[in-house]
């Protein structure tokens, strides 16, 4: 089997293995925000943010760098599993002797201890890592998307069967502490990959030379997207901080499964293209993932209390009223996904770089100044920011590429008037209760329906020839990906 054929098998596994990831994940996130308390809820939420900013020291860019090896160095790769092992321990350690205590008196009483038992996950990670990189290598995608699925089903059927019999917040840590050990154990079972004790000075340089970039990258993105939380968490408390993270895990789900494709396929071809042509390719980028992603975003927000209803219950109504808000940073959103991938496509990585940190610094900005108006006020000031930072983001491309902002707010104009028509005559239907089956489910589909309708119908009457071109650029899409 050719090289580029093993490649595109192994994107296809790895698409397949992220959409059922997100699907089980989801389900067992809606189940256990139904049987857990608000702020349950929140402490578990609140400890696995602090997991997931710990879990980014602990890859330090090392799969990467054994994935693009030219040939597998088991000697390379056992100063590999070492140096993880090293990091993921003082991670843990730190998760649990530092942040725990803090968390425990400065967040909410409680904490600390379920801090302390997570702490064991980036070490129970990091054994692993190693052995997963060896599989990707390998292209066995079927093999790792595989041991994934078992391992996060597991976990789940755990957490949610102890939930049922009132552990509480312990369901959580027992489920995701066996999650992370099945995982392991069932990567290094695959793999015929054992560690001796060795340890290769030049070797370490080498990784810290090629990981330390990637993770100030990696730093300042989690932050970047995260900030609304750590905010909304540590002056608001809690519940508030619950309500955020039910709000924002629908809108991820979403947008892992309609923009992580599109960035996978498209990305790539900005490498792979003229500078003269850059422009032209990135509006088109634009067409299509507005053309794709507005409806279904924005449509959510359109229906985001039924959604909410049906899924996690009315105890957790303020999220769809704060997914109503946080939605519609998405327009500003797709203006700005590609801007970094274009920029390291042209070697511009400090220019990359410097993209990250005007978005961190206006989301950090905007959140603080808003924190004391309440949940409401940090989720408009935040999506306000994103629309406010945009021709920042694009001066500094356009020192290098010559992309004009003003052709990029064309390029999904007709996308978004749709989008917000259709938001318009939905959200005002679902006020007024236009559509009351008296069943809830059936009365989500029929919103839905009434809102793709209105959607086709406002671009083949108002944009016809946009609709046109974005249909031919999806085919075009679709045999390319063949």
């Amino acid at each position: 089997m050719s090289y580029a054929k093993k490649t595109m098998i192994g994107t296809l596994w790895n698409t397949m293995s992220n959409m059922g990831n997100q699907l089980i994940s989801l389900l067992v996130y809606v189940l256990l925000a139904r049987l857990l308390s608000v702020e349950e809820f929140g402490l578990i939420a609140f400890s696995f943010l602090i997991l997931e900013l710990g879990n980014l020291f602990v890859g330090f860019g090392i799969n990467q760098n054994l994935i693009q090896k030219n040939e597998w160095d088991d000697t390379f790769a056992k100063t590999c599993f070492w140096f993880l092992l090293g990091v993921s321990t003082l991670i843990g350690t730190i998760i649990a002797l530092v942040i725990a205590p803090l968390s425990n008196y400065y967040y909410q009483a409680g904490s600390g201890t379920v801090l302390l038992f997570l702490a064991l996950v980036p070490v129970l990670n990091g054994v692993s890592l190693v052995n997963s990189a060896k599989l990707e290598r390998d292209f066995k995608n079927k093999q790792l998307s595989a041991i994934t699925l078992i391992s996060v089903t597991v976990g789940g059927i755990v957490s949610v069967s102890l939930a049922l019999n009132d552990f509480g917040v312990w369901s959580v840590i027992w489920g995701r502490l066996l999650q992370s050990a099945l995982n392991s154990v069932l990567l290094i079972t695959a793999t015929r990959f054992r560690p001796a004790l060795t340890i290769n000075r030049v070797h370490i340089t080498e990784l810290v030379h090629f990981g330390l970039p990637l993770m100030w990258i990696a730093l300042m993105r989690f932050f970047a997207e995260k900030t609304m939380n750590f905010v909304v968490a540590l002056v608001l408390g809690n519940a508030a901080f619950a309500f955020v993270s039910v709000a924002q895990r629908g809108q991820t789900t979403l947008t892992s499964l309609t923009i992580s494709p599109l960035n996978k396929m498209m990305v790539p071809s900005f490498s792979r293209i003229s500078n003269d042509k850059v422009a032209e390719s990135y509006y088109r980028v634009l067409r299509t993932s507005s053309f794709i992603v507005l409806p279904v975003i924005i449509g959510f927000a359109a229906v985001s209390e039924l959604a909410v209803l049906l899924t996690f219950g009315d105890k957790w109504l303020v999220s769809a009223e704060l997914i109503s808000i946080l939605s519609f940073v998405i327009i500003a959103s797709i203006l700005g996904w590609f801007l970094p991938a274009i920029m390291i496509s042209q070697a511009q990585t400090r220019a990359a770089f410097l993209l990250g940190v005007i978005t961190l610094i206006g989301n950090v900005s905007a959140a603080i100044a808003a924190a004391f108006f309440g949940i409401y006020a940090i989720a408009v000031a935040v999506t306000l920011v994103t629309f406010v930072t945009l021709p920042m983001r694009y001066r500094i491309i356009q020192k290098f590429v010559n992309i004009s902002f003003k052709k990029s707010l064309e390029s999904v104009f007709p996308s978004t008037v749709a989008a917000l028509t259709m938001f318009a005559v939905v959200y005002s239907s679902l006020q007024f209760r236009v559509i009351k089956t008296g069943l809830l489910p059936l009365d989500l589909t029929l919103y839905v329906i009434l809102g793709g309708v209105c959607y086709l119908a406002v671009l083949l009457l108002l944009f016809r020839p946009f609709f046109y071109t974005s249909l031919k650029e999806l085919k075009a899409l679709k045999r390319t990906k063949k």
